[in-house]
């Protein structure tokens, strides 16, 4: 027998899993979030953040499951509910990072300060190469500044993902000023300077780290990516 209530708490789930599993315009979940927050990592190797990434095998399976659960309660009034499921849920997926984007320039329109401002790692890469015993970065910082502030200090880092790259990732870089426009996101580009010279092995060393983490700061408040 058909029950309603039943019905719209099978929908009630599968929608707040995939509020949660989905991810958002910052490349990342909301699971992602809470495996941090409680001191786990979100990759299956944890030490460089690199192999399975546990929210996305996790959420797959949950979410299958519900979505099964789901058809087969609705499947004697609508023979077609696991299609329309599956397509829904994968329709969701994709406009959520716009939502979610659209959503803070909104709610975060009148804002200022370290709060009205979003680094996008995903999008932001970095390569550097020796030059007079300094290591010079050059580097294309994506963002998104959903509010008022027109000025930030940026001082990039490279995150160690293998054991090759033990020297680039202890590497300390100056701090840089950078001009952006409000209401916005996009990229700027900018050039940092290591603070301290490099061995004379190293004087011909150059790559393109793949994970670049940034300390931004504005008003005095610094956070870290």
């Amino acid at each position: 027998m058909f029950n309603r209530n039943i019905g719209r708490f099978h929908f009630a789930v599968l929608l707040m899993l995939l509020i949660v599993f989905a991810k958002h315009h910052l490349h990342y979940s909301i699971a992602d979030t809470l495996m941090r927050a409680v001191g786990l990592s979100p990759w299956s190797n944890a030490k460089y953040n690199t192999g399975v990434y546990i929210p996305n095998v996790v959420g797959l399976i949950v979410i299958g499951f519900v979505i099964i659960l789901t058809s087969n309660y609705y499947r004697p009034l609508n023979p077609k509910i696991l299609r329309t499921l599956i397509l829904s849920s994968i329709a969701f997926a994709m406009i959520f990072p716009f939502v979610t984007e659209q959503t803070l320039f909104l709610v975060k329109h009148n804002s200022s300060g370290i709060h009205s401002f979003d680094y996008d790692r995903e999008k932001s890469r970095c390569s550097y190469s020796s030059k007079d015993n300094s290591v010079i970065a050059k580097c294309d910082i994506a963002y998104f500044n959903y509010g008022k502030e027109n000025n930030i200090t940026i001082k990039p880092f490279f995150k160690r993902r293998n054991d090759g790259e033990n020297l680039i990732s202890s590497m300390e870089f100056e701090a840089r000023n950078i001009s952006i426009s409000p209401h916005t996101s996009g990229g700027v580009g900018a050039d940092f300077i290591s603070l301290k010279s490099i061995p004379e092995d190293y004087s011909s060393m150059s790559g393109s780290p793949q994970e670049v983490g940034v300390e931004i700061t504005i008003n005095g408040v610094t956070k870290i990516y």
